[in-house]
């Protein structure tokens, strides 16, 4: 089931290349802006708001992109149904982020004092966010089901909460 939906994001991304790669390089520029302006980043907070985040809100792109294209009607009617598969991307999801992420603080150079940050204790600290994430995840994707079109309020939150989170 996961290898089915990695090989649908990479042949997407192959097919529609301009967008993807915008999107990734809008992403990039953000978070190494964001790193760039703040002179001590708190990875502790950063990390899992960026990514669950980011990972949320590329959940409900493709949702509402199956929503407009009327696509949402096979996935209702398939075996695993609207929700099921959407947790089956989230992994998907989830690790195109956490890249980008990586990348981006590569990119600024502050790779090595996130490679700092990354301890046990912190992982606890991640895992107990990734739930929270899930949670609202699956509270994203019923709101989408219901109301089709809240891509703008989402992406609006998310860069407020990036924004301030991420600056001292």
């Amino acid at each position: 089931m996961f290898r089915n939906e990695f090989s649908r994001c990479f042949f997407k991304s192959k097919n529609y290349w301009l967008d993807f790669l915008s999107s990734k390089i809008y992403d990039l520029i953000f978070l190494v802006g964001v790193a760039s302006i703040s002179k001590e980043i708190d990875f502790t907070k950063f990390l899992p708001i960026y990514v669950f985040s980011a990972t949320i809100l590329l959940g409900n792109e493709e949702l509402e992109e199956e929503i407009r294209k009327l696509q949402l009607d096979k996935l209702v009617e398939s075996a695993r149904g609207v929700i099921q598969t959407y947790f089956y991307r989230l992994p998907v999801f989830f690790l195109l982020t956490t890249a980008v992420f990586f990348i981006s603080m590569g990119l600024a150079g502050k790779f090595e004092s996130l490679l700092n940050t990354l301890t046990p204790a912190y992982a606890v600290q991640y895992l107990l966010s990734l739930i929270i994430a899930v949670i609202i995840y699956y509270g994203m994707l019923k709101v989408t089901l219901r109301y089709q079109r809240v891509q703008v309020l989402l992406t609006f939150i998310y860069t407020v909460i990036v924004l301030f989170v991420g600056l001292d």
